[in-house]
């Protein structure tokens, strides 16, 4: 916590010199140590305690290439003058299917039914 309060202290100072016009007190935007007695760095983490973080990130990381791999592909047939291929009766359910599967879990989540 110390380099944190260094840094915001450096960041202050630096707002101060620039002569910004400031409203309310800089001061007010160092951390207060009480505040933060909970923090865990995640340095101190185990694997286990990670992995969860780790497959959530791996997962978007996944859906996110997939909707702009899609995107090129539309451009690209944009581009070309061309009709893109219509997806096939499996793929336009195995998308339902993904999609509703999200959605119910979002709902899940929201409603304390899943975590």
């Amino acid at each position: 916590m110390a380099w944190v309060e260094s840094r915001s202290r450096r960041l202050i100072d630096e707002v101060a010199a620039a002569g910004y016009d400031v409203v309310g007190d800089l001061d007010e935007l160092i951390p207060l140590q009480e505040e933060h007695t909970n923090y865990l760095s995640p340095t101190e983490l185990t694997e286990a305690d990670l992995a969860s973080a780790a497959i959530r990130a791996a997962t978007g990381l996944l859906k996110q290439s997939g909707r702009l791999r899609r995107r090129v592909a539309e451009l690209q047939h944009l581009a070309d003058g061309t009709k893109p291929p219509k997806p096939s009766l499996r793929a336009r359910w195995t998308e339902f299917y993904w999609r509703v599967r999200g959605r119910a879990g979002r709902v899940a989540r929201k409603l304390g039914l899943k975590r």
